[in-house]
């Protein structure tokens, strides 16, 4: 949800920028790094790595289960 509406808010405010030129920022480049893009960077640093995080527990208890699972004695393979 997070990653959403981050993206969200800064497709709007370049879209809104580049097209009919409103700015949403101070046009000095301390405003616009430190409050534009430093304040949202956690806010799509966290969600990000909770998935990251998420998708390779996934990975571990697949291969996990797909190691433990015994063969029949006379398996010779494919499918």
């Amino acid at each position: 949800m997070h990653l959403y509406s981050v993206g969200m808010y800064y497709i709007v405010c370049f879209v809104s920028e580049s097209i009919h030129g409103v700015g949403y920022s101070r046009p000095e480049t301390l405003y616009y790094w430190v409050y534009y893009i430093g304040f949202n960077a956690p806010w799509v640093i966290v969600p990000s790595g909770e998935f990251i995080s998420f998708l390779f527990g996934a990975w571990l208890m697949l291969t996990w289960n797909s190691a433990s699972v015994s063969k029949p004695a006379d398996y010779e393979g494919g499918f």
